[in-house]
């Protein structure tokens, strides 16, 4: 069993892989396993990746059809054998010490996850932080955790790491056919597992990629934002975690429920510009979209 086993999906990937590539391999913690997955790429990338693992035999290559990075990295956790799990995306990179230190953390404060910065490169703006740590501090309760990770405005999970057997013991995947599964994925890790530990002066490159799915404007995307928004406040109320923020960020706009002898049996929920049908109070059955905010 090595010490992190970093899962990285790919899909037309070339023009950035190598540089993402290198920066793995070249980690000052030697003990990795780097599970790539070519998602059904139509260009060089599935080249690169063999190119790489003929040199280094730390890489696993896993080819499969076109199925989206949820599915990917689903395939990736499957077959991923380290003490913690890393996640990184094929047009980012990290710097050299970044597994090293997260690990060290992890084991020195018995923590669960642990969490490093994220710098977001841009190339034609001023690079910025979106997340940065100045020191170490940990966090055991569920809503200091969401604070230190800074859920739900960053709901990012490439800059952390996490305990292979809890995740496998709670059974956490991705959730598969949408975007912004990160979102679903934060809350839901944040809340099952324990101790979350900050690690100042290591960092996550996320690059900005005008060309990536969520930068690309388009139905779909939007519509996925809103469900796995909306799947994340009802996760937040479900289990009761009270945490202002969520309520403020996620919060529904409008809801009318439908009851007989006090049992509901329809639920309309409105959010952003879209109206959310729900059977019995929790099964989504469909959903429409509403010609202006105002409107239900």
């Amino acid at each position: 069993m090595c010490k992190v086993s970093i899962i990285i999906p790919v899909y037309n990937a070339e023009k950035y892989l190598e540089k993402c590539l290198n920066s793995v391999i070249k980690q000052t913690l030697k003990d990795i396993e780097i599970i790539c997955i070519n998602d059904g790429s139509t260009d060089g990338s599935l080249n690169i990746l063999q190119k790489y693992s003929e040199k280094d035999k730390r890489f696993i290559i896993i080819d499969q059809k076109n199925s989206g990075q949820s599915v990917a990295r689903n395939k990736g956790l499957s077959v991923a054998k380290g003490e913690f799990i890393g996640f990184v995306d094929s047009d980012d990179w990290i710097g050299e010490d970044f597994y090293e230190k997260l690990y060290d953390a992890a084991i020195e404060y018995k923590a669960d996850i642990a969490a490093g910065n994220i710098l977001r490169v841009h190339d034609n703006e001023e690079n910025k932080f979106y997340i940065k740590y100045d020191e170490i501090k940990i966090a055991k309760k569920t809503n200091k955790k969401y604070k230190l990770a800074e859920i739900p405005e960053n709901c990012y999970i490439w800059n952390k790491i996490y305990n292979r057997k809890k995740l496998e013991k709670v059974d956490l995947k991705f959730k598969e056919g949408i975007l912004y599964e990160d979102i679903i994925f934060s809350h839901k890790v944040l809340f099952y597992m324990k101790d979350f530990v900050t690690v100042p002066n290591v960092t996550y490159y996320y690059y900005d990629n005008p060309l990536s799915t969520v930068n690309v404007d388009s139905e779909k995307r939007l519509t996925d934002r809103n469900r796995a928004s909306i799947e994340a406040l009802q996760f937040v109320q479900d289990n009761c975690i009270k945490y202002e923020k969520f309520y403020r960020k996620y919060k529904w706009d409008k809801k009318i429920t439908y009851s007989i002898l006090g049992i509901p049996i329809l639920i309309i929920r409105k959010y952003c510009s879209y109206k959310y049908f729900y059977l019995f109070g929790f099964i989504n059955v469909f959903s429409v979209k509403v010609n202006s905010r105002n409107e239900f």
